[in-house]
Order: C-alpha cells, then sequence, then structure tokens
C-alpha cells in the first residue's frame, strides 16, 4: 500500500515552546481521517485505525523562528516503513509581524516549499528620502541591485531573495553639490532588512577637516573603515584628519553574528558645499498575509525509499488545496480543532526518480490556538 500527498495535520501548539513531543492523535472518537488517490500508478488507501495505521503530530521552532508544523501518518507495527508526512511552515513570526499561524484554513491554494524560500516575497520596504542641503533640491535618484531606478522622493520596494543587495540613494543640488548614501548587504528575511549598517560623521575642528566617526550598531561588532583616500581604520568610534580639502567617499563594513554589511557615505572636507544623502526605511507588513506558509510532503513506500516534494519544481496544474473547512471538538490535548478536507497533486523525488502524487483527497483535523 503507497501513500501520498497531505494528510493529518495536527498544529500542537503550547505558546511558543521550541517542541513538543510528537503524540499520535484520539482516532477512537469523532470522524475517520483518510488519505486517498495515486502514488504512481499505484492507488492509495490510508485510513487512521484501520491496519495499525495512526496519526503523528508534532511542533517546532527553528533557529530562524519560523514555526512548523507537522502530520504524519503512520503504522504502530516496529517494521512498517510506510508513512506520509506532511509539513507547513509559518513565516509570519520570522518576518516581524507577529505571530498568527497560518491556520485559519480558509479554502485556497497553499505554496510548495522550493529550495531557499523562492516562492516567498520576502520583505517589503519603504525608502523615503530626507536629504540635507545648503541650496534647493535638484534631483533624486535610487538605483538598486536589481537594475531598477526611480527618481521619486518616496518609493516601496520589495526584495524578492536573500542575496547580496545594493541600496544607493544620490541627491543633487543647485549648488553642484551631490551626495550619495549607498548600502551592500546580503538582506536576511529573518532578521530585521530595515537594521542596516550606519554611522555618524561630526566635525570637531574649525577647519573641518577633521572627524569623528562613530558607528551605529553593537560594540561587539566588529567594525571596518575605509576612508575614501586609501586609509583604512578599525573601531566603533574612530578620529581621523583628512590632508586636504573635497568630497571623499568614507565606507564602513559591519561584520556581526548574523551578517555582514557596508554602508557608504560622502564626507565634505573643508570650505566645499556641504550636503547629505539620507534616508528613512520602514517595514511594510505582507499584503497578502495568507500566502505566508509553503508545504512540503514526504512518502515512505514500503520498501523504505523517501520520496519528497521539497526542492522539486512543481507545475501550474500541482497544488494544495484546502475545499473545506468546519468547526471541531477539542482533541485529547485539549487544542480546539478544525476538520479540513484536501486535494493534492505534486511531484515527489528520491534524489533519482520523481513520481506524482495524483489526486490525492485527504480529511483530516488540525489543531490551533
Amino acid at each position: 500500500m503507497k501513500a501520498s500527498n497531505y494528510v493529518i495535520l495536527l498544529f500542537i501548539l503550547l505558546g511558543l515552546s521550541c517542541k513538543r513531543k510528537a503524540e499520535p492523535f484520539d482516532e477512537t472518537s469523532g470522524p475517520v481521517f483518510y488519505a486517498k488517490g495515486f502514488a504512481g500508478n499505484e492507488a492509495i488507501n490510508i485510513e487512521a485505525g484501520v491496519n495499525s495505521y495512526y496519526l503523528e503530530t508534532d511542533h517546532a521552532i527553528d533557529a530562524n523562528r519560523i514555526h512548523e508544523f507537522t502530520g504524519n501518518f503512520k503504522q504502530t507495527c516496529p517494521k512498517c516503513k510506510h508513512s506520509l508526512k506532511v509539513r507547513i511552515r509559518d513565516y509570519h513570526q520570522a518576518n516581524g509581524s507577529g505571530f498568527f499561524a497560518d491556520s485559519s484554513l480558509v479554502n485556497k491554494d497553499y505554496d510548495y516549499k522550493l529550495n531557499g524560500f523562492s516562492n516567498i516575497p520576502f520583505y517589503t520596504i519603504k525608502l523615503t528620502a530626507i536629504p540635507e542641503g545648503e541650496s534647493g533640491l535638484k534631483s533624486h535618484l535610487w538605483e538598486f541591485s536589481d537594475g531598477s531606478t526611480s527618481t521619486k522622493n518616496t518609493l516601496i520596494k520589495t526584495f524578492l531573495s536573500s542575496t547580496d543587495q545594493q541600496i544607493k540613494y544620490t541627491c543633487n543640488y543647485t549648488n553642484t553639490c551631490s551626495s550619495t548614501l549607498s548600502y551592500h548587504v546580503r538582506l536576511n528575511p529573518f532578521l530585521n532588512p530595515v537594521d542596516l549598517p550606519d554611522f555618524k560623521a561630526e566635525k570637531i575642528d574649525s577647519a573641518q577637516i577633521i572627524y569623528q566617526l562613530t558607528a551605529v550598531g553593537d560594540a561587539k561588532n566588529t567594525y571596518l573603515w575605509n576612508m575614501g583616500n586609501g586609509q583604512r581604520l578599525k573601531g566603533k568610534s574612530v578620529f581621523y584628519g583628512f590632508d586636504s580639502s573635497g568630497v571623499f567617499t568614507v565606507s564602513l563594513t559591519r561584520i556581526s553574528e548574523n551578517d555582514t554589511g557596508e554602508v557608504s557615505k560622502n564626507i565634505s572636507v573643508g570650505n566645499v558645499p556641504d550636503c547629505k544623502a539620507n534616508f528613512i526605511k520602514e517595514l511594510i507588513p505582507f499584503e497578502d498575509p495568507l500566502n505566508l506558509s509553503t508545504v512540503d510532503v514526504e512518502w515512505t513506500n514500503e520498501a523504505g525509499e523517501l520520496f519528497t516534494s521539497a526542492g522539486v519544481k512543481q507545475s501550474f496544474y500541482n497544488q494544495f488545496k484546502v475545499l473545506e473547512s468546519l468547526g471541531h471538538k477539542t482533541n485529547a490535548g485539549g487544542q480546539p480543532t478544525t476538520l479540513i478536507k484536501l486535494l493534492i497533486n505534486c511531484k515527489v523525488s528520491n534524489g533519482s526518480r520523481i513520481i506524482e502524487l495524483k489526486n490525492v483527497e485527504a480529511k483530516m483535523a488540525v489543531a490551533h490556538p
């Protein structure tokens, strides 16, 4: 007997405990949970309470604060290897919008998990220019590592990956002063994307050639300075005297436990037009909070071969679809539950071959807050 795709998934949420011991669902009362359909050319017919099948559930929080809810059809016999497991990953907490499990289970399609998180819009940032200058502002220019540009004062930018990113803003004034603020960072979607490296520059002499440069951030981070003239310094706060007047591009590299980022600013030294490029960064919540979860399916056949949908590119027609949902009584652990009916179509792979889980209809219960 082969198994299929999504089957029973009990969200065990006990506060914010990082791990709860897996436990069987009490299938002795209430409706029968099942999965039926096809794995390749073989029929799937799983039913909790029949042929020693039972439903095991689990809940965990990984190092990136992603909540993972797991449901697993297994058999009680020691030598039985056949199983069908479903995982749902919830990204609300990781993206700073508070924890709301994507378990309202409205009738909708859910995305399958690809490698990395390439099918999830990680975050959106609102950028507002606040330049400072001694004369009239003439123009703005925003430049990004994806090649896009903008001349607006305020714009909203969505970053779709956690690869290296550049955010560059330049302001131009009527007195020919031009200033650029540039960030080159690996924006991690599981950290605060508006917490970019930064520093303050303060003139401390009458000739305006000596500066105190102070990095913004934790003292335990490593701070490396490039003064724009070949000189390099290290430390959270440094003093530096420039040899001549002019505009210098000073760069700061911040190395923390979680990431490395660089910020560059133009510093006006001596009797030259002075202006400063600056902007405000605001994190924008996801516009579609119901699209913050991904799912993957693991199917182990009777020979012990593990097939998974994780990382397998799915076609447009492959789907994990909630067809119906209905409130239900509390489970054996005391949590309220919802009965859901699913339709599952997806590809799964054991690393060397791919099979299709086709038209798998599953009925399961999920616990929720």
